[in-house]
């Protein structure tokens, strides 16, 4: 199996146990998910009814529904909102986008992965400006955030963007999506 971590923070985001789809027109990557539910088993403590707790020493772990994603990849299930597209360029994107110049620039992105990332991340703004008010967007907690192993021309840590989980439901179910070149791939 091949799991997919992004190219600046190393974090997982998807894997290769489900068929990933490209869409050639957006250059986006995208997996299907579906609910599924864990937990609500009964977990007896050890003592039993033996001392006379009876259920007070049970623990009732309760159910909890999801996408199957979340339950694989937990560290992406932050939701974050932006209301109104210019807002997401202006409070994300921007950041996104400046942190891959900055690895393309430090030789950080393979070579065969420069043109698709290229490509994908022009023709994904434009994808996700089609499609902004139906995605909900989940990415790692901060989503933005100061990378000091990259400073900027004063010696400051430099601001970038994680990459980011864009989530689509619609008549073939839900989908997340991910900018294609964006990741790298791991065997484990």
């Amino acid at each position: 199996m091949k799991i997919f971590k992004c190219l600046l923070t190393d974090q997982e985001f998807y894997s290769d146990a489900k068929p990933i789809t490209l869409d050639e027109e957006s250059g986006m990557m995208w997996v299907p998910s579906n609910e599924a539910t864990e937990g609500g088993t009964k977990v007896d403590t050890g003592g039993g009814n033996a001392f006379g707790g009876g259920d007070e020493d049970d623990v009732d772990d309760a159910e909890e529904t999801k996408l199957d994603h979340f339950w694989q990849f937990p560290d992406i299930e932050n939701e974050v909102t932006f209301s109104s597209f210019k807002k997401f360029k202006k409070e994300y994107y921007i950041y996104y986008v400046n942190a891959y110049k900055r690895l393309v620039k430090e030789g950080k992105v393979p070579e065969e992965q420069k043109d698709t990332i290229k490509a994908s991340l022009k023709s994904a703004l434009a994808w996700i400006e089609a499609n902004f008010d139906s995605l909900q967007f989940f990415s790692l907690s901060p989503y933005i955030d100061e990378y000091p192993e990259y400073p900027d021309e004063d010696g400051d840590p430099a601001t970038f963007g994680a990459n980011m989980a864009y989530l689509l439901y619609n008549e073939h179910g839900a989908r997340f999506y991910f900018v294609g070149g964006a990741f790298k791939g791991e065997k484990v």
